[in-house]
């Protein structure tokens, strides 16, 4: 029936238009996202934070390496705090390019207070230990399959993270290094990790006769 299948073509316009209109939307984050990225990376400052890996893996997205940063947890002595409120991390940078924490406010500072750093309140401060958690977006970073294992074995090495830091203190990380240089890990580094386990089938029990 011509009638009804004009209908039915007339009644499948709008789908597709929002079907578009979603894809645009989409495409428009991404361009955003990926130039506020280039812009951090051009206009930002380079540092390093002297970091320890949590977790070795994701079973859901694969292996990745979870970062916690000297300064993920401060000591304050005064100041209430709230989880997920948003805090600015004053920076000091030594000679080794090492930053530091220097102070923290919960207004974001002047471009004349110097470098910061913008995070994430995630542990508040109890009577008794003036602790306070913070995470600034770069606590996980991804790698190789099964490379997550051998960066758990390199604890005991001095661990950093390179980033850069924007303008408005908001962080990208770009690697990380073990001992000064970046770590690149090799098939060789991990194959152990990423080899199956082999269990030894025990043979069946020996059958005893009945007695008779």
């Amino acid at each position: 029936r011509p009638g009804a299948s004009a209908a039915s073509s007339a009644s499948l316009l709008p789908s597709r238009k929002i079907f578009v209109l979603l894809a645009v939307w989409w495409l428009i984050i991404m361009v955003v996202f990926i130039t506020v990225q280039e812009t951090a990376i051009r206009t930002g400052t380079q540092v390093l934070l002297k970091v320890a890996p949590i977790d070795p893996r994701d079973f859901f997205r694969g292996d990745y390496v979870r970062l916690g940063y000297d300064i993920s947890t401060l000591n304050i002595t005064e100041g209430d705090f709230t989880y997920g409120e948003r805090v600015y991390v004053l920076l000091a940078v030594g000679d080794d390019d090492v930053a530091s924490a220097a102070g923290l406010t919960k207004v974001r500072p002047s471009a004349d207070d110097g470098l910061f750093i913008r995070g994430t309140v995630t542990e508040t401060p109890d009577s008794w230990r003036r602790l306070l958690g913070v995470e600034y977006g770069i606590e996980s970073y991804f790698v190789p399959e099964g490379a997550g294992m051998a960066w758990q074995g390199l604890r005991t090495s001095d661990l950093t993270a390179r980033v850069i830091v924007g303008r408005d203190g908001r962080v990208i990380l770009r690697e990380l290094l073990v001992n000064g240089t970046v770590w690149k890990p090799s098939p060789e580094d991990y194959a152990d990790a990423t080899e199956p386990m082999q269990r030894e089938i025990p043979p069946p029990p020996e059958r005893v006769p009945d007695k008779q």
